[in-house]
C-alpha cells in the first residue's frame, strides 16, 4: 500500500520527509581524566558554521549531581564555545574546584569537543546528554 502525505502548501509525497538539524545524542564521560576527547562529537566547519546545545551532565557517586543547561559554539575561522544559563549543580566548572566537576572545551581548530573529569567520590556513572542542532555552511 502507497503512502501518500499531503503538506499544506499543496505539495504531496510518497514517502517521509527527513528532518535534519537537531539529534538527541549521549555520551558517557570517565571519571578522573585529564583533557579527553569526547568521542563521536565534532563539528566539521566545512558543514557547520554555528551550533546549539541543550545539555544535561549527571554524576552518580556517592551523591548525584544534575545540572541542565545550553551552549553555543561558532565558526568564523576557528571555533569557539560560550556558556549561556544552567540549572541544577555546578558541575561544569573551570577550573575545577568540587571532585564531581567537568571542564567542557573546544579545540579551536578541529571542533573536537573535550572534557576533563574530577575524580568523584564512589563513582558509578557519569553521562553528558546533549540536543544539537547544527546550522549548516
Amino acid at each position: 500500500m502507497t503512502r501518500i502525505v499531503s503538506f499544506a502548501d499543496g505539495f504531496t509525497s510518497n514517502s517521509e520527509p527527513t528532518i535534519s538539524g537537531a539529534a538527541l545524542e549521549t555520551y558517557t564521560l570517565s571519571n578522573g581524566v585529564g583533557l579527553t576527547n569526547i568521542t563521536g562529537l565534532q563539528f566539521n566547519s566545512l558543514f557547520y558554521k554555528s551550533i546549539f546545545i541543550d545539555f544535561e551532565i549527571e554524576r552518580i557517586g556517592t551523591s548525584t549531581y544534575r545540572q541542565t543547561g545550553s551552549l553555543i559554539i561558532s565558526n568564523n575561522g576557528t571555533w569557539v564555545m560560550n556558556f549561556g544559563n544552567y540549572q541544577g549543580d555546578s558541575i561544569l566548572q573551570d577550573p575545577i574546584v568540587d571532585d564531581f566537576g567537568i571542564t567542557l572545551s573546544i579545540d579551536s581548530a578541529s571542533g573536537q569537543l573535550k572534557y576533563v573529569s574530577g575524580n568523584q567520590a564512589g563513582h558509578v556513572l557519569s553521562k553528558l546528554k546533549v540536543y544539537v542542532t547544527r546550522i549548516t555552511a
